[in-house]
């Protein structure tokens, strides 16, 4: 966890949208840290991140699922 002065919305601006992938409106994922994903509820995904310190679930939502399937494969 860092603080910061600027929300998640304006540090999604400046951030290597090839390295980095709005999550949800809690976070933001780099590809270099993620473990793995899988369906969650049938239309969502859950990642798993290798971040040991992360107890957090991170889903991303129906709507955003394709996206981020793009994204993670052209990665």
């Amino acid at each position: 966890k860092y603080i910061g002065d600027k929300n998640l919305g304006e540090m999604e601006l400046e951030l290597d949208d090839h390295l980095f992938f709005r999550a949800n409106r809690q976070y933001i994922i780099n590809v270099n840290f993620i473990k793995a994903f899988r369906s969650h509820e049938k239309v969502k995904l859950l990642v798993e991140m290798t971040v040991p310190e992360l107890r957090h679930e991170i889903i991303i939502s129906q709507e955003n699922a394709p996206q981020f399937r793009q994204w993670i494969y052209e990665a």
